[in-house]
């Protein structure tokens, strides 16, 4: 049975409560795990890790209300949605609420093809990261896995119009003087799924930090990226950290591989984000390839004490 988008909606938007557990159940998701437990895996998902918020997937900043935001705030207002969800969410582009639209239109005969569209290119990437993340509950791995195939089911139904890909937005740059790469150009590329191709939550810095034998500094995603490339740079260990970076490009290639496999439709839109890796596979050459070179200049600070380029 194919997962109803309102539900899926409704539990990436909250906590499940008793009657969404169980409906959940009866839609294929099956868990033993009460609402109790699942109301602390829900915020150590999707509070602590991977934001379910579009522009974290589609603007450079990898932040809140970017472009896409925008774009959804209209598309809400322009049909009257106003769920009770959108006064809680921080961007209106969150997943939940876009899949609860998805619904609504569907619900009323309306025309889906342009907002599927938009959420075909960053929805199924949004999926797979909860899936993906090693902290995720079953229960969310199996929601997860469930929402982007419900969604790849309506991409196979067709009409849904695959939006441009330039290859050369994007790319790493450095903003130092004279074109000079610094630390937070290289951290905020790696963490802007848009220009890498791959989304990197704190519990994945986690463990690549565990793995490369780098300590694991406290903050957000920028934070703990930053303190890694820090530390890497500081005990001999960037070539190791880098290769892990590698091993994660490899296997999201992979994902996007077997995603296309199992739901063809969606291909032109894997070949975006597979693109978008190999560019990141390029990048890392470079960095290897400089790696003596390695610059661990730090951003400077704003009058707010944030970081350029930091998201929240």
């Amino acid at each position: 049975m194919s997962l109803p988008l309102d539900l899926a909606g409704h539990l990436w938007l909250s906590e499940p409560d008793q009657q969404s557990l169980e409906r959940a159940r009866l839609s294929g998701i099956a868990t033993d795990a009460s609402v109790e437990d699942l109301a602390g895996a829900y915020t150590a998902l999707f509070v602590l890790n991977v934001y379910p918020y579009g522009s974290v997937f589609t603007d450079p900043s990898a932040g809140l209300n970017g472009t896409d935001s925008l774009a959804w705030a209209r598309r809400l207002e322009e049909s009257d949605f106003r769920p009770q969800e959108l006064s809680s969410v921080g961007a209106p582009d969150h997943f939940g609420l876009c899949l609860q639209y998805i619904h609504f239109l569907e619900d009323r005969g309306g025309d889906r093809s342009s907002t599927l569209a938009g959420l075909l290119s960053w929805g199924p990437v949004c999926a797979l990261a909860a899936e993906r993340d090693p902290l995720a509950h079953e229960f969310y791995r199996r929601l997860a896995r469930s929402t982007r195939d419900a969604l790849l089911e309506r991409a196979a139904a067709g009409g849904a119009a695959v939006p441009a890909f330039d290859p050369r937005e994007g790319a790493l740059e450095g903003s130092g003087e004279d074109g000079e790469l610094r630390l937070a150009d290289i951290v905020a590329y790696f963490l802007a799924p848009v220009r890498c191709g791959y989304f990197l939550s704190r519990s994945a810095l986690a463990r690549i930090g565990r793995r490369v034998l780098l300590p694991l500094p406290f903050g957000g995603r920028f934070e703990t990226a930053r303190g890694l490339f820090e530390a890497a740079g500081e005990s001999g260990r960037v070539e190791a950290l880098l290769d892990q970076i590698g091993g994660q490009i490899d296997a999201w290639d992979r994902e996007y591989q077997r995603t296309v496999e199992a739901w063809p439709a969606w291909g032109p839109w894997a070949d975006a984000w597979s693109a978008r890796l190999s560019r990141s596979r390029n990048a890392l050459a470079d960095l290897r390839a400089n790696v003596r070179d390695f610059g661990l200049s730090l951003p400077s600070l704003g009058a707010d004490g944030r970081r350029a380029g930091e998201e929240v």
